[in-house]
């Protein structure tokens, strides 16, 4: 094989890698983006339980505006008030 077949072969395989590279960053890119947006909806929701809590609305009411059971939303309670103390 001549030093030019090298070369080409060489740059053949990092444009492969490349190429592949570049998908791989595409797909967590979109995975961290997805990943994300779940972590903004469970904050929000946290805010919102903890805001409902706050002005006194019952815990049945507050469960079903967020989506969450009633379980979810007094153990979410039961932090604030640790963290409360």
């Amino acid at each position: 094989m001549s030093v030019d077949e090298l070369f080409l072969e060489h740059d053949n395989k990092n444009l492969v890698m490349k190429a592949g590279v570049g998908v791989a960053a595409k797909e967590l890119r979109a995975e961290s983006f997805t990943q994300g947006i779940s972590q903004g909806i469970s904050q929000n929701t946290i805010s919102v339980v903890r805001r409902g809590w706050l002005k006194g609305h019952s815990i049945d009411i507050i469960a079903d505006l967020v989506g969450l059971t009633i379980d979810e939303v007094k153990k979410l309670i039961a932090q604030f008030e640790k963290e409360k103390k």
